[in-house]
């Protein structure tokens, strides 16, 4: 399956939000941002999310700021020293955002999900659902996740299991070759997710502008 990608010069959040049709009746809209280490296989994530229904839509790559990674970023500080290396890795070969929606309570019914037994905070929250259900490992066997079934054999195709191939690139200093491969996949796991729709909307905001959250209108249910 193709995925839709938005036009360069339609990078303006608000526009290339608009721009799709498929966006004019949601609920709640969601934004995940496909790392470097998943190369040139965007495609692969999109279809995970269009198997979802989630109606994605791939914008160009962004080459983000010092102060938004750190905006996006903080709480991972205090994984050092490979936080340093993902840090340049991610500033120089930038961020490729997805828009999405977030699947509905209906829609986790039919798929036989009981979102009443998850442990999340506020059952309304769909983004903090999505995450729970959706997200995964790259290092930890986790079915039917989006880092499980699409990023970790992307991961393995690109050399990341042995830090060989396009991996050695991101590696200069051949710190993660000295790593055992669990080590790497936690470091490398392809895309951010995040945890709930509060950090949504801030990483929304930190990437688009103040103006970005008016197009994550949240439905109260």
């Amino acid at each position: 399956m193709r995925s839709k990608i938005i036009p360069e010069e339609e990078i303006d959040f608000y526009n290339a939000y608009r721009s799709s049709k498929k966006f004019s009746r949601i609920s709640v809209a969601g934004l995940a941002l496909i790392k470097p280490e998943l190369g040139q296989h965007q495609n692969f994530v999109y279809s995970f999310f269009s198997n979802l229904g989630c109606n994605p839509t791939i914008l160009p790559t962004i080459r983000i700021t010092h102060d938004q990674w750190m905006s996006i970023y903080s709480d991972r500080i205090k994984d050092f020293p490979e936080i340093v290396f993902l840090y340049f890795t991610q500033r120089a070969l930038g961020l490729t955002p997805v828009l999405f929606n977030y699947p509905k309570h209906e829609d986790y019914v039919k798929n036989n999900i009981n979102i009443n037994s998850l442990l999340v905070t506020d059952h309304n929250d769909l983004a903090e659902i999505f995450n729970i259900v959706y997200c995964g490992h790259a290092n930890v066997k986790t079915p039917n996740t989006i880092r499980w079934e699409v990023t970790r054999p992307i991961l393995i195709a690109n050399g990341f299991s042995r830090m060989d191939g396009f991996a050695s690139a991101l590696d200069p200093f051949d710190y993660f070759s000295q790593m055992p491969t669990k080590f790497n996949f936690g470091a490398f796991n392809g895309i951010h997710l995040p945890d709930n729709y509060e950090e949504c909307l801030a990483n929304t905001e930190t990437l688009f502008g103040e103006n970005s959250h008016e197009l994550f209108t949240r439905i109260s249910r």
